[in-house]
């Protein structure tokens, strides 16, 4: 196994966990993304029709876009993908940061969307291990475990005036006891 030595290769381990332990939150963040597309294109087609102002665009536009959503899906998915891998790197990153990413540490994952009623949300907890010079276990030198912490991340929706309303995840890790 190679070394997980430079801060590249530690957001690379954390990302390739996160990847596999948040596909529940991916599917998630994919059928809001599709979903949001849908209803612009109806709510302009409703606009429209209560004779709001088309900014060049006539309610034909905004059907033919409808007509072929499942074109269209491909796309919103493809950029729903890099999106969601963007920010899964951006908490990768932050997890390097706390400390939680090294050569020994295992990371779990806890899914807490089932208790909370926010959604996309999830812990982080982290152990890394000693290793006793002295005392032997099943054949082995003995491991000592200990914590190095835990980490809430979680989805949120952003809502905005300036530019298109988007999902954003906070990272924050908590305090060890």
């Amino acid at each position: 196994m190679r070394a997980v030595n430079t801060t590249e290769d530690k957001v690379r381990k954390a990302f390739r966990l996160l990847s596999r332990k948040t596909e529940d939150q991916r599917e998630q963040f994919y059928a809001t993304t599709v979903s949001y597309y849908i209803n612009q294109i109806k709510s302009e087609i409703k606009r429209l029709e209560k004779g709001g102002i088309g900014y060049g665009r006539s309610i034909a536009h905004y059907e033919a876009q409808l007509d072929k959503k499942n074109v269209l899906t491909l796309q919103w998915l493809k950029d729903a993908e890099q999106e969601f891998d963007a920010k899964l790197n951006r908490v990768a990153s932050k997890l390097v940061d706390f400390g939680f990413v090294t050569e020994t540490s295992e990371m779990r994952i806890v899914d807490v969307q089932e208790t909370h009623s926010r959604g996309l949300d999830f812990y982080v907890t982290a152990e890394d291990y000693t290793t006793s010079e002295t005392e032997m276990q099943f054949g082995s030198f003995k491991r000592e475990y200990f914590s190095l912490g835990r980490a809430y991340a979680r989805l949120v929706w952003v809502e905005c005036y300036e530019k298109q309303s988007h999902y954003r995840f906070i990272c924050t890790k908590k305090k060890t006891l």
